[in-house]
Formats: C-alpha cells, structure tokens, sequence
C-alpha cells in the first residue's frame, strides 16, 4: 500500500493485507502503454511492442 509522509515530502509503500480482503487481478495491457510507432521506427530493438499493443 501507498502512503505519502507528508514531512519527508516521500512516498513509502507497506506491504500489507487489502482491508477488505480484495484480489487484485489486471489484464497485462493495464501496466503498459504502447511504444509509439516513431520511436520503434528508429530504434529497431525496441520490438517487439509492449503485451497486447
């Protein structure tokens, strides 16, 4: 879990059980976005696209 500390000005994040006991579970696609075709134009080792793009 996220949390902000204020003073620090940071993020920290805690490993902890989901309050209501949720499971989680997305589609590949939701982490990633797609590489944009001009950038894998000009860079040939960037193939193949990221999942499911």
């Amino acid at each position: 879990m996220p949390y902000y500390v204020f003073d620090e000005q940071k993020y920290i994040f805690l490993k902890e059980q989901e309050t209501f006991g949720r499971n989680y579970n997305f589609d590949k696609r939701s982490y990633y976005e797609p590489i944009p075709g001009g950038e894998l134009g000009k860079n040939p080792n960037l193939y193949p696209n990221n999942p499911n793009y």
